[in-house]
């Protein structure tokens, strides 16, 4: 009897496996199909590491600023999966077409820089979402999941794609374990750094436009500052029922907008938004797609530099302490049919530069990438101002004085 339930559990680790197998593997009629519509596009043999974005669905710049979600919008959110499943229907989307253009037979084991924009759906819902729970997920919305992957294969006038076919789930549970092993500790994805599939110079037209708003921005921050509400350490917070309890326990602190990468990355990315959107004669908004990058290490405290170190050089020659993380501002131009990744990144660069020469920086084996479309943020609008005057190394705004930032934070 021990024999055979030890046989048992063999033959079902056996068909577990096997069905793991299965589901990492590229064999759908639907995807055969597509990947063959991408291997007779010219404009895909080109350039498949950029080209590929031509048929992928993104998010277009705009002005408009967005508020913070609410409390009582939050609790609602909980009630309603249309997000969820249109993040969903955009990750698989998004990946059908990125491995249609390389032809893979498989799917990647993780998400590397060559798969970027695959996830930007999930960066642009309302509420954040843990992927590690897509797979569920998929299983209990497949019929609306594959409802709207249905629509958007449609609207881009791609082959027609059959929600009824049970024969693309394997593929889409591919995708989806890609996803789950892309997950960082906070079930956020982010984008490991590998060979790029892409070979991209930046046009000089291209070069003179960014840096001139690259030049704008820092002109304008160097006028402002980055203001933080963070809690203090106080010992009138555990004395609340002695009647103790004051404002102590919270302090004001400013940095020089210009110090702070995640700031700078937020100020260019608005000055192009602003420059494009809006304005006659201006170039499309549709041929512009805008990232805030942020570079973290996957393992450890600190970022590493190509070279294993933790400290990075500034274009100056300078040491810079370690950083926890780093962010830059990446613009995606379309310019007589060809994608041009370019990075505005004063800390490393004094002038725009391209994606691939930016990423050259990091060590490839440590960090991770993370990028979120662009959107005009209430919050960092608050937070980013311009100071209405200063008591010594103090400033004042709105009333209230705040404290520099203390040095190494």
């Amino acid at each position: 009897m021990k024999h055979m339930k030890r046989f048992f559990i063999f033959i079902c680790t056996l068909g577990l496996l096997g069905v793991s197998a299965q589901a990492q593997r590229l064999t759908s009629p639907f995807y055969t199909q597509l990947k063959s519509k991408m291997a007779g596009s010219v404009f895909a043999q080109k350039n498949p590491g950029l080209n590929r974005l031509a048929w992928m669905r993104y998010y277009p710049v705009s002005n408009r600023v967005v508020e913070p979600v609410g409390t009582w919008e939050r609790i609602g959110y909980w009630f309603d999966s249309s997000d969820t499943v249109s993040a969903m229907a955009g990750y698989l989307y998004q990946m059908y077409i990125s491995a249609s253009v390389y032809g893979a037979t498989q799917a990647p084991a993780r998400l590397d820089e060559n798969y970027f924009g695959a996830l930007d759906a999930f960066e642009h819902m309302r509420d954040s979402f843990n992927v590690q729970d897509s797979l569920d997920f998929y299983r209990s919305h497949k019929k609306e999941i594959k409802a709207r992957l249905a629509n958007y294969f449609s609207q881009a006038r791609l082959p027609k794609y059959n929600a009824d076919d049970l024969k693309n789930d394997y593929v889409e549970a591919a995708f989806l374990n890609t996803l789950k092993n892309s997950a960082g500790k906070n079930g956020r994805a982010g984008f490991t750094l590998a060979r790029a599939k892409w070979t991209a110079s930046i046009p000089a037209q291209e070069k003179a436009f960014f840096k001139k708003y690259m030049q704008a921005s820092l002109q304008e921050l160097s006028r402002q500052v980055v203001l933080y509400e963070e809690n203090a350490a106080s010992l009138d917070v555990l004395d609340k029922t002695a009647g103790r309890y004051n404002s102590s326990s919270k302090q004001y602190l400013y940095r020089p907008a210009t110090d702070e990468c995640a700031a700078c990355t937020y100020a260019s990315c608005r000055k192009i938004c602003r420059a494009v959107v809006g304005r006659k004669n201006a170039r499309s908004a549709s041929n512009l797609r805008l990232y805030e990058i942020t570079m973290r290490p996957q393992k450890g405290e600190y970022l590493a530099a190509a070279d294993g170190k933790t400290n990075f050089i500034s274009p100056d020659g300078k040491k810079y302490p370690q950083w926890q993380y780093h962010a830059a501002a990446l613009a995606v131009a379309r310019r007589d049919g060809k994608f041009v990744p370019v990075v505005i990144d004063k800390f490393l660069f004094k002038e725009p530069v391209e994606f691939s020469a930016w990423l050259k920086k990091f060590d490839a084996k440590t960090s991770v990438m993370y990028l979120k479309p662009f959107r005009l943020r209430a919050a960092d609008e608050k937070r980013l101002v311009s100071p209405d005057g200063r008591k010594g190394k103090n400033i004042v705004k709105d009333g209230r004085t705040y404290t520099p930032y203390p040095v190494g934070k």
